[in-house]
């Protein structure tokens, strides 16, 4: 009588455990929803955009495009704070223990910013922005009506119009201060500053003696930022020239600024740069003392080797020295080339 082959309960145990092995590798190797999009429907940034999302266990998967390569960017969610991101070729992935809940994703470098949402659906929201050093984030570009949610939307509408009262604030304070600033102001060195407005907004001209220097500019704002402390600002836009003169105090007729005292001119005085050419110094004489010329021109003086001169850069390129005694008294002018390499003029006394 033949007899039947046993087979052993062990080896029917390992071929149950393979079969799920199988079965459950195939079931973590593969997507557990792929979101593939029609990029001519989705208002999107050429510089990077994401034409598919696929969500696994363990991770979600986005398949991006654009300028840069993956690795030169950096990627969040406000989905996970915990997500690890790792990126292969043109893949950006996400690791989480929770990976179906992530539906957007934030990815920027240091001057522009892109915002993801609703990447769980056929078609996701991206908003895209530039950053700007005197403003922040600005200029704000994509699908902000389908991005922003109802609450959002009442939340930039109330600060909008916060923002129309602080400016409706800022006109009323800018007319209000406006005429206490202008005119001429002088400072006992030769500093000056001429403020008028010319139909079409504030204008503000600074004149530096030392560097002999004057930087004039229409659109010029006034504010109060604390008592008895004023600003006049100017700006050019957010890439361009932005100017703050801060006032520390403004008297009847006079206030402070880089420290020194500007008093209101005479109605009668006519401020003008000063004119500094070569004519002036050569027709110094013996009895021009150094407070008359400091009087004209301003003050730039250099002490050296014992003796006091002065220096002032003319017009033409040329410089004019003057030593002074120790009175104050003119021992020597002399003019030379803007490389110091000629001496034009010298007149001994």
């Amino acid at each position: 009588m033949e007899k039947k082959k046993v087979v052993k309960p062990v080896i029917v145990a390992l071929i149950i455990l393979l079969g799920i092995f199988i079965i459950w590798k195939c079931a973590v190797g593969k997507a557990s929803a792929v979101y593939s999009y029609n990029m001519q429907k989705i208002e999107h940034s050429d510089f990077f955009y994401i034409s598919r999302t696929a969500y696994f266990d363990d991770r979600v998967e986005f398949k991006v495009s654009g300028e840069p390569v993956p690795e030169q960017l950096n990627y969040s969610t406000p989905d996970d704070a915990e997500a690890k991101v790792d990126t292969k070729s043109d893949t950006v992935i996400l690791y989480s223990d929770h990976p179906e809940n992530i539906t957007s994703l934030e990815v920027s470098n240091s001057w522009y910013k892109l915002s993801f949402r609703y990447l769980n659906t056929k078609e996701y929201a991206c908003i895209w922005t530039t950053w700007a050093d005197d403003l922040g984030w600005v200029n704000y570009s994509g699908a902000t009506d389908r991005y922003y949610t109802e609450e959002e939307k009442e939340q930039q509408r109330a600060a909008a119009e916060r923002a129309r009262e602080q400016r409706e604030q800022a006109r009323k304070e800018d007319e209000e201060l406006f005429p206490l600033f202008e005119g001429a102001w002088m400072s006992d060195d030769g500093d000056y500053f001429e403020i008028s407005d010319n139909g079409s907004g504030h204008r503000v001209k600074y004149y530096c003696a030392a560097t002999q220097v004057a930087e004039e500019h229409d659109g010029f704002v006034f504010s109060r930022w604390q008592e008895n402390a004023y600003q006049m600002s100017y700006s050019e836009g957010s890439w361009g020239l932005f100017l703050t003169y801060d006032v520390e105090y403004l008297g009847e007729d006079f206030f402070l600024c880089f420290g020194k005292k500007f008093y209101k001119a005479d109605e009668q005085t006519q401020l003008q740069e000063k004119k500094y050419t070569r004519e002036y110094f050569e027709t110094l004489d013996r009895e021009s003392s150094l407070e008359d010329i400091v009087a004209d021109l301003g003050n730039y003086g250099i002490e050296g080797s014992g003796i006091l001169y002065h220096v002032w850069h003319l017009d033409d390129g040329t410089e004019a020295k003057v030593v002074f005694d120790s009175e104050g008294r003119i021992v020597m002018i002399y003019i030379v080339s803007e490389d110091q390499s000629e001496r034009i003029y010298k007149r001994e006394y």
